[in-house]
């Protein structure tokens, strides 16, 4: 029996309410392109360093994000502008920029998605300031906007990037129209001001908080939920989150921490970490399964992560 994955996004509110945004299981790309014959030459033309985001020594190219999203299957829905223009949306926590696309994006990875008509929005404005990116899957460019945001609740007035040129056949297979960048200010393209920070200058937020539940078949994400978390992971100072394993510390006698994130069935390691903790077979060439542990004696969750 094939089981439907919904998903929510639980943000809290002023009122000790909290926000739910909805989110269901489609097709990954890889699933996709697996389907049309062009699994292999997609990942054997698209190979990419998985570290190289993490190394926060190193000086990193403003707008770089090598993010690789042929596996992210999870998408809400995000309505934008008066009257409200709707778009599927990639949660992600491994970046924070908050992009869609524009009818000004006439490649083909735009012209098959939803696309924003600026035109159309009595609350829209903007100051035609430029921003690229470039992910692992593709790269894109546009412009910064502002206008009313709905994650089920107003936000006015919230910045986000209209792309008006999209590349990479990674846009083009994919079921989401734009990425919602969930992660710290530090990563936004030029200073912009992420939606979670918009929620907190709006006072909508009591805290900056949310989380993520797997029980089961039921991906989850919660602000404060008491029956839903235990455990609370404290912040990171660095502009990733990051989650510490238990077991025991580097090589370097630190703690080594790996970074979660929702973009795709993956949790970022050192590799001698997670050959160790590697418990089920390797899958489709570069995939190993590894059990991950969920609260209060729930069924175990699974991530597929990158050796």
């Amino acid at each position: 029996m094939k089981w439907m994955v919904v998903a929510l996004v639980y943000l809290q509110l002023l009122e000790a309410a909290v926000i739910r945004v909805p989110v269901k299981k489609y097709k990954s790309i890889r699933e996709t392109v697996k389907e049309k014959g062009l699994l292999e030459e997609f990942l054997r033309t698209r190979k990419h360093d998985p570290a190289q985001k993490y190394r926060f020594n190193q000086v990193v190219v403003v707008g770089y994000e090598p993010i690789y999203y042929k596996d992210a299957s999870y998408f809400g829905e995000i309505a934008i502008g008066t009257p409200p223009q709707k778009f599927k949306i990639l949660f992600d926590t491994g970046s924070s920029d908050f992009w869609v696309p524009s009818i000004y994006c006439r490649t083909v990875a735009c012209t098959n998605h939803s696309r924003f008509d600026p035109s159309k929005s009595s609350t829209f404005s903007t100051k035609w300031q430029s921003f690229s990116l470039e992910y692992g899957s593709g790269s894109l460019s546009g412009f910064f906007a502002y206008d009313t945001v709905f994650p089920t609740i107003q936000i006015p007035d919230q910045q986000f990037g209209l792309s008006d040129y999209e590349r990479g056949m990674a846009f083009f297979y994919s079921e989401f129209d734009g990425i919602l960048g969930m992660g710290y200010p530090d990563l936004s393209t030029n200073g912009a001001t992420t939606v979670f920070e918009g929620m907190l200058q709006q006072e909508i937020l009591t805290d900056p908080v949310f989380s993520f539940y797997l029980y089961n078949l039921v991906l989850e994400s919660s602000g404060l939920d008491p029956p839903l978390t235990s455990n609370n992971q404290p912040p990171s100072p660095d502009s990733y989150p990051t989650l510490q394993p238990p077991g025991e510390a580097s090589a370097t006698n630190t703690e080594c921490p790996s970074l979660p994130f929702t973009k795709a069935l993956s949790l970022s390691s050192p590799s001698r970490k997670l050959t160790s903790w590697v418990v089920e077979g390797r899958g489709e060439g570069v995939w190993g399964g590894v059990g991950v542990p969920t609260t209060r004696g729930s069924p175990g969750g699974r991530h597929h992560s990158r050796a």
